[in-house]
């Protein structure tokens, strides 16, 4: 799910006939004010009728006149932090909300448009509370259950559950609320309620056919109508280009269903470029940050810190390429009782964002890593277990399934040299086309180019390799494939490897009831199918430039 829902300027056919008199009175306003620029009535007026006519900053200037002049009423306020927001200046817009609601604090119009204000600024948790607000006042403002839906199903706060229950809400007050029926889809496919959510989005596409979250998550479950998409998807021509991204990947996967292959791969050729045009990327930084990693987290760094960081066993590091088999090692371990899935976990990521207040020669990662000292390494490992048992203070192991954290091994180690850490590996050419047959929820830029794809695999094998000879057997290494083809044997491995007992609910993961929120979501739901192992040699003529610039990681696979 993406986006937030804005507050429409023109909200009903009243309003627009009433614009239809803008420019007279307009004109009259303007004389009424020539005369008399004390009236403050005239300046929030003709702030009215410019905010309506989306000249913000004009709108700006007249409501602050009018505040100048003597009308310090709620309405004004709240008009004059709709022209602020209108103009990307949220912080003024929040400040003037605020203030209309001092004047006024049971409208729970302006509760909600404050929640969507403070959305924007990213300010989430006062957000929700601006939305609580705003339905403890008026309990059927859909809008607002809406918004509290939306939230709770952003990265990296989902809360399915949570999101389900807001969105059933909604739909309890407009069943036919296509925002609130797209949210609550998506929440019971996180929940893996995956029959509920085909329901809903079948609904969806019964009135919005061009749909492209309901069709994808259809096509993601194998369930769209026979048939389907035969004469394209209506609607597309006018699309966003993300939102015809979508749909070109959508269409890619019909297609692929229906073993029309070359139409499959241009589908997902057209969408990965439409993807890649939106954003700067340069392979070439990724490439030198991997080396400076391994330039400092050499084998004589590890030497003279043996012994420091934090003594918790309770952390398990799941790491890897996406679309290696992360996800289903965390839901074995997450069937496990004496185990709680912590999904994919970003204080090491922002750790590593932070790290140049830890330097005195104002170095950031990974440099000011040779500046920590025993007490630091200490705090921190002790400050990353506290926040990762919050989410389950009762467990005895926790995972944290960020699979780009194979970059900060290294640190890890450092910080939780008792933690287990995985490593998940898949054929380099599977991994990466799924990578490419994928659009992702958070960043991933090298994944939209076959040739970056490549490169940006070659990256992490050498970073994996150096962990290897630097931290020799620190981590177990389990390939998908292996898992697909002697699972009993492989999962017995990896609970061992945990410091777990058998249970034979690992093998069983796909039962599991559990949130799980990221692209794999689908497939951790279904047992295990060995036709997923090989998937790339259907592509193998349109996937030349990915095992050019794979190379020789190729043949140390193989």
């Amino acid at each position: 799910m993406n986006g937030l829902e804005t507050i429409p300027v023109l909200a009903s056919g009243r309003e627009k006939m009433f614009l239809a008199f803008t420019r007279p009175l307009m004109a009259a306003l303007r004389l009424i004010i020539a005369i008399f620029p004390n009236h403050c009535p005239a300046w929030y007026f003709f702030g009215h009728l410019l905010q309506r006519s989306q000249r913000n900053a004009e709108a700006v200037t007249s409501l602050n006149k009018a505040l100048e002049k003597g009308c310090r009423k709620a309405t004004v306020y709240a008009l004059l932090a709709k022209a602020y927001a209108q103009s990307q200046r949220h912080m003024a817009a929040e400040t003037s909300m605020r203030q209309a609601l001092e004047l006024q604090p049971d409208n729970p119009t302006w509760w909600l448009e404050l929640g969507v204000i403070l959305t924007w600024r990213r300010h989430r948790n006062h957000a929700l509370q601006a939305f609580m607000k705003a339905v403890e006042i008026k309990p059927d403002l859909v809008a607002a259950w809406h918004h509290l839906s939306l939230l709770h199903l952003e990265a990296p706060f989902f809360e399915a559950a949570l999101a389900e229950d807001f969105s059933r809400r909604a739909l309890g007050i407009d069943p036919d609320h296509p925002g609130c029926l797209s949210c609550r889809a998506y929440a019971l496919e996180l929940l893996g309620r995956l029959d509920e959510a085909a329901v809903l989005h079948q609904r969806i596409l019964a009135r919005f056919p061009n749909d492209a979250n309901a069709l994808e998550g259809l096509t993601a479950m194998d369930r769209l109508p026979d048939g389907f998409g035969k004469e394209g998807v209506p609607g597309s021509a006018g699309a966003h280009p993300m939102e015809l991204a979508k749909i070109h990947f959508i269409m890619a996967k019909i297609d692929l269903k229906n073993n029309n292959i070359d139409q499959s791969f241009t589908g997902y050729r057209l969408g990965n470029q439409l993807v890649r045009q939106t954003y700067f990327y340069s392979i070439d930084q990724d490439a030198l940050e991997g080396q400076r990693i391994r330039t400092v987290f050499d084998p004589a760094f590890f030497s003279v810190r043996n012994g420091w960081g934090d003594p918790s066993a309770k952390p398990i590091f799941i790491v890897g390429m996406p679309r290696s088999g992360t996800t289903l090692v965390e839901q074995v371990l997450a069937s496990h009782p004496s185990c709680h899935g912590g999904g994919e976990r970003f204080e090491i990521h922002e750790l590593v964002n932070s790290m140049g207040i830890f330097s005195q020669t104002y170095r950031g990662f990974p440099e000011a890593a040779r500046e920590l000292g025993p007490e630091d390494t200490r705090t921190l490992g002790q400050s990353y277990v506290q926040s990762l048992t919050l989410s389950r203070p009762d467990a005895d192991k926790i995972t944290d399934k960020l699979p780009h954290n194979f970059m900060y091994i290294g640190l890890i180690h450092l910080l939780l040299p008792r933690a287990t850490i995985i490593h998940c590996q898949r054929h380099p050419m599977d991994t990466c086309l799924s990578c490419y047959q994928h659009l992702f929820a958070g960043s991933h830029p090298y994944a939209y180019d076959l040739e970056e794809l490549g490169r940006y695999y070659r990256i992490y094998d050498h970073l994996m390799q150096h962990w290897r000879e630097t931290l020799p057997e620190r981590m177990l290494e389990i390939k998908y494939e292996e898992i697909i083809h002697r699972p009993e044997e492989m999962i017995d491995r990896i609970l061992k490897h945990c410091g777990l007992p058998w249970d034979d609910r690992c093998i069983n993961f796909h039962k599991t009831e559990r949130q799980v929120e990221t692209a794999s979501h689908i497939e951790v739901r279904r047992p295990l199918y060995r036709t997923s192992a090989g998937r790339w040699k259907v592509f193998e003529p349109y996937l030349q430039p990915l095992r050019r610039a794979l190379g020789d990681v190729l043949d140390r696979w193989d």
